[in-house]
């Protein structure tokens, strides 16, 4: 995969670049961080559901699915914005 902050800085801009390749990578580590979390919350609230079949259940693990998928995207949105 291809992140701002995994290829080379040069040309006119790379104090920009930088400052792009600083912010994606913070973003990166955050959702590194964080997912793991989301989906081990996500596997105690699908077991829950599966216990108890109650609305209070299925809105949760479909809150936490929703949370997991946005992080999948928001990786992806940072491969997919860096040239080359």
């Amino acid at each position: 995969m291809h992140f701002s902050f995994n290829r080379r800085l040069d040309g006119e801009e790379v104090d920009a670049a930088r400052e792009t390749a600083l912010r994606d990578l913070d973003e990166y580590i955050g959702v590194l961080v964080t997912q793991p979390e989301i989906r081990s919350r996500l596997a105690e609230a699908t077991a829950d559901y599966m216990r108890s079949m109650d609305d209070e259940g299925h809105a949760r693990q479909q809150k936490l699915r929703a949370m997991d998928e946005e992080l999948t995207r928001r990786l992806a949105a940072l491969s997919d914005s860096s040239p080359g």
